[in-house]
């Protein structure tokens, strides 16, 4: 045998079929013919014939050729061919179709796919044992199989201890990892996409109810809908640390050489490779790190509803009012639910807006106002109980009384909005050209559960609405003195400015406040150059001394 019908050799040995020669392009290849059908005992058995023929009537008979034949005449004769070509040169398929067989005992068909894989050269290689394995690596890229370590390997598992290489236990850990997806030997994690598991909130019910619901089961079979072939691997750590990676596939790999003496020779060796699947691998990547937010974001909603294990220290800026969330629902996870299936955007980075603009829109179809000012709040009863209770209507009186006191106190009650809020309409106490816009909900909450009493909340907005006037200073002056300062929430608050509309702002202006603390002065004046962003940066310009000059 000469260099290049070795080459031949090698390449039809594993996997591969070869086409015809083209000029500055080599060799046609095409993957290697398989089993298609076999017949056995169908000299007498008209049924076998007849699953061959319609089986055969599904396919292109131009792909198919007869592999193996016995014919039963005066005596058996027995026909072999090595290749398609070989075999549709001497014995015709049709025609064997055209007789059903006729006088045929035994038969084996083979199918060889026509579609074309590419060009590889052939010419350019050697017989010695290096340069057939050279031959081999390319034939493996070839078929876009990435090799692992570019090398083949004398024995099996050879590859088992590498460090680059991990493979887990029968019961799916390794260490403090577990295996979601995959098997045998995969990439070792510092080789994979990372998707980081922590969590910017966390709610331990949620977090518990995730798991505990064999989440990993799931897991497991939606991935293998996805990735029948396991060309992925899933694995993680504790929930914390995940990995996408691919997995390793061994292969056989039969090699016919020339030694040095001119010898003949046949040797086994071993390709571990995977056949990389960025796409995929992206995909996964995207499903895993979903879950991730969706745990954060109703982590974020049962935390801001005070449900589950929630840290109390945290919250303290939430928009919620607990005592009127209690006030209307019986059970607070009716609400969460109700929250999460009217959220109109479910995004990580826009859950806290999100969930600000719906709870106020729920919680604001429970109260309505009407014309003599009363309040009335509609409870909402267990959604889940055996026997729920019937929804009840509470009447409040707390803005009638504010109104009664208007003439004591010199001041208007007056129905607004707040300029560029979210779609509530406010309520406002006016004193000249000030106002002081509360929602009626917390004034209620508040003096319900004792934290201040109606005629307190009055006492508080006419201080809030003097301290105003007595802090105004000139345009120009309020820009070069706000450069120097840095406005928070308190000093909004501070300032005079009703926790409500400062929280409405955040929202509107999607101000991170667990990422920064304040927002320099002249800053948040452009941001907005209203009679709320100036108290608040008056307030800080006299609170930090920006005045002093």
């Amino acid at each position: 045998m000469n260099a290049k019908e070795i080459t031949i050799k090698n390449i039809e040995a594993n996997g591969f079929r070869i086409g015809k020669a083209v000029k500055g392009k080599g060799y046609e290849l095409y993957e290697a013919p398989y089993h298609f059908v076999y017949g056995w005992g169908i000299l007498k058995d008209d049924k076998k014939k007849a699953f061959i023929l319609d089986k055969i009537s599904k396919s292109n008979i131009n792909n198919l050729f007869v592999k193996d034949i016995w014919i039963a005449a005066d005596s058996k004769k027995h026909f072999q061919y090595e290749s398609k070509e070989q075999a549709q040169s001497q014995i015709k398929l049709q025609e064997l179709i055209d007789k059903k067989f006729e006088g045929v005992s035994e038969i084996t068909i083979y199918y060889a796919p026509d579609k074309l894989l590419g060009y590889f050269p052939i010419t350019k290689y050697k017989s010695d044992i290096n340069s057939q394995a050279e031959m081999i690596k390319n034939l493996l890229k070839f078929d876009k199989k990435e090799l692992y370590k570019d090398e083949l390997f004398d024995y099996e598992d050879e590859w088992e201890y590498d460090d680059d290489i991990i493979s887990f236990n029968s019961n799916g850990y390794i260490g403090d990892y577990s295996l979601v997806h995959g098997s045998g030997y995969m990439e070792d994690r510092y080789n994979c996409k990372h998707i980081d598991g922590r969590l910017d909130n966390y709610n331990e019910m949620i977090v518990d109810d995730f798991w505990r619901m064999d989440i990993e089961e799931c897991m497991k079979t939606h991935f293998e809908e996805l990735d029948p072939n396991d060309k992925l691997c899933v694995y993680h750590r504790k929930g914390k640390d995940w990995h996408v990676g691919h997995q390793y596939e061994s292969e056989q790999i039969i090699l016919t050489y020339r030694d040095d003496e001119g010898e003949i020779y046949e040797d086994e060796f071993y390709a571990l490779y995977c056949k990389k699947d960025k796409e995929l691998q992206e995909k996964f990547v995207k499903i895993i790190a979903s879950w991730r937010d969706d745990i954060d974001m109703k982590s974020y909603i049962y935390n801001e509803l005070e449900i589950g294990g929630y840290d109390n220290n945290y919250y303290n800026d939430s928009v919620v009012n607990q005592t009127l969330v209690e006030l209307i629902y019986e059970d607070k996870n009716d609400l969460a639910i109700e929250i999460v299936e009217s959220l109109q955007s479910w995004e990580l980075k826009t859950i806290k807006e999100e969930f600000a603009k719906t709870y106020y829109a729920i919680i604001g179809k429970a109260i309505k106002v009407k014309d003599d000012l009363t309040i009335q709040i509609t409870t909402v009863p267990c959604q889940f109980s055996s026997k729920p209770n019937a929804p009840q209507i509470k009447t409040y009186n707390h803005l009638k009384l504010i109104k009664r006191l208007e003439k004591r106190y010199d001041y208007e009650l007056v129905k607004t909005s707040i300029s560029g809020s979210l779609d509530t309409v406010q309520w406002a106490i006016k004193q000249g050209n000030e106002e002081y816009h509360f929602d009626i909900c917390d004034v209620i909450a508040r003096d319900i559960d004792g934290t201040q009493t109606l005629r307190e909340f009055i006492v508080e907005v006419l201080e809030a609405l003097e301290k105003r006037r007595l802090e105004k200073i000139s345009q120009a002056e309020l820009f070069e003195k706000a450069s120097r300062v840095f406005i928070g929430i308190a000093d909004s608050i501070q300032a005079g400015n009703c926790e409500y509309g400062t929280n409405q702002f955040i929202a509107k202006h999607h101000i991170d406040t667990s990422k920064i603390g304040g927002i320099r002065g002249d800053v948040l004046l452009e941001m907005e150059n209203s009679s709320f962003t100036k108290r608040a940066v008056n307030h800080a310009i006299i609170a930090h001394g920006g005045l002093a000059s």
